[in-house]
């Protein structure tokens, strides 16, 4: 898949900066795969703010954020364009808060358009911090790309680790050229 990704986002990418054109929560949802702490780094329950796509183009970065990308798409559960709908922190004794996001367009897994994701935020964690730091940035771009993985917790309960990217129609247009290969 990594070829694929590579030989898919490069010419991708490269075309564009040359100016060519191109309400369930997770509880409701089910874990297809065992978590496994090494995705932690990939569903970080957090965001990046690359936009667009093409900015990192010959940078150190661009091989690292599409080894992230290939990961995320073959280890998600569910990925979908989203809008930030409203964040609930954690607080008075709550472990967990929530960022809930609306569901646009599902791009991998069973959620479909209106559908209200509740993503996990978990009290003091980083992403809480971020959060709360990068608010009216996240609250000007609106709409992300969200890469989900679901586990069950201790108890049993569905739950979510996450990561957003900025909606970007480079972004879309490389995921979805990488979800869908042209038939050779």
């Amino acid at each position: 898949m990594r070829k694929n990704l590579y030989r898919l986002l490069l010419p991708a990418l490269l075309a564009l900066s040359l100016g060519c054109s191109p309400g369930a929560g997770p509880g409701a949802l089910e874990p297809t795969q065992e978590w496994s702490d090494d995705l932690a780094a990939t569903f970080d329950d957090g965001f990046d703010f690359v936009t667009p796509l093409r900015t990192i183009l010959g940078t150190p970065w661009f091989d690292d954020y599409g080894a992230q990308l290939e990961r995320r798409l073959a280890e998600s559960d569910v990925v979908a364009v989203v809008k930030v709908r409203s964040v609930l922190p954690p607080g008075q004794g709550q472990a967990f808060g929530t960022l809930e996001v609306d569901v646009e367009e599902s791009l991998v897994g069973p959620v479909s358009r209106g559908t209200i994701l509740r993503l996990d935020i978990a009290k003091g964690s980083a992403s809480a911090q971020r959060l709360d730091a990068e608010r009216a940035r996240i609250d000007e771009l609106g709409r992300f790309v969200a890469y989900v993985r679901l586990y069950a917790d201790e108890t049993g309960e569905t739950r979510a680790h996450w990561h957003l990217s900025p909606y970007d129609t480079d972004l879309l247009g490389t995921i979805r050229r990488v979800l869908q290969p042209p038939v050779e």
